[in-house]
């Protein structure tokens, strides 16, 4: 069942990236709000059991946000 969800979604991916100039873009703008998204709540839980990590990954938050906002302009 999984499988076949997947697929369909595949294949309904498959017919907007050919009507759509604009496709690629959204893809990275959607990974991208995933990425910083997912970084963000590795933050906050690592602020909130007080460990020291936050800094690591804040450090990988702005310099990866800044390589992905320089990919969409090229």
């Amino acid at each position: 069942m999984i499988a076949f969800r997947i697929w369909k979604t595949q294949q309904r991916f498959k017919e907007a990236r050919a009507s759509s100039r604009l496709f690629p873009v959204m893809i990275m703008i959607i990974e991208s709000g995933a990425i910083y998204s997912s970084a963000l709540v590795s933050v906050i839980a690592t602020y909130a059991t007080g460990n020291n990590a936050q800094y690591i990954i804040v450090d990988f938050v702005s310099s990866d946000l800044s390589w992905h906002l320089e990919a969409l302009t090229k």
